[in-house]
C-alpha cells in the first residue's frame, strides 16, 4: 500500500488514497483521489478552512513513498464536503515545482 501524505512543513495536513502524476517541464502535475484534510491544521495555508485553488495562501507538500511533491498548488478539486474536523474532497488536480 501507498503512503501518500499531505504536509505543510513537518506538520501532516492529511492523506490520500490514490495519486497520479507525470513530468511538465521543470514541474510535476497530477491529481488525488479521496483526500481526506483536518481541517484545524490548514489555518495557515486556506483561508477560512475553505480547500480550493482560491483560498490557497501557501503551497504545501505531498509525500509519496519516500519522495516528496514540493510546493504543491491547487489547479481545482471536486466534490468537497465537511464530515466534524474533516474536510474530504473525492479529486484534486494539483501542479508542485519539484520531485524530490
Amino acid at each position: 500500500m501507498t503512503d501518500i501524505v499531505i504536509c505543510d512543513g513537518s506538520i501532516v495536513i492529511g492523506a490520500a488514497e490514490m495519486i497520479e502524476f507525470k513530468e511538465l517541464n521543470k514541474n510535476q502535475k497530477g491529481w488525488c483521489g479521496r483526500i481526506r484534510i483536518t481541517k484545524s491544521k490548514i489555518g495557515e495555508i486556506f483561508e477560512k478552512s475553505v480547500v480550493s485553488s482560491k483560498s490557497q495562501k501557501l503551497p504545501f507538500n505531498i509525500s509519496v513513498d519516500g519522495k516528496i511533491l514540493k510546493n504543491v498548488w491547487i489547479e481545482s478539486v471536486n466534490v468537497v464536503y465537511v464530515v466534524g474536523d474533516h474536510i474530504i474532497i473525492d479529486v484534486m488536480h494539483w501542479i508542485a515545482e519539484s520531485l524530490k
